[in-house]
């Protein structure tokens, strides 16, 4: 008994996911964190679009483009 635990400890170390295993991995992560509260707390995590690119006074056109970026892509603040 003891020699059959000592392979399956072996043979787990040496254990690599395929890549099909990889792809369903990366699918259920993608599907928990399109949940509502994993959307939630991802949202609570970034800067709000108004403050981030805010100037102040002045008017910062170079500010827009990756405010477009942030916006189209939705990864880097929140509206």
């Amino acid at each position: 008994m003891a020699a059959l635990r000592a392979d399956a400890r072996r043979a787990s170390k040496d254990y690599a996911p395929e890549p099909f295993e990889q792809v369903r991995a990366a699918e259920s992560r993608l599907e928990a964190e399109k949940r509502d509260l994993g959307r939630a707390i991802a949202n609570t995590k970034r800067p709000p679009c108004t403050k981030k690119y805010s100037g102040g006074e002045k008017l910062n056109l170079i500010a827009l483009i990756p405010l477009a970026i942030d916006t189209i892509t939705d990864t880097g603040c929140k509206w």
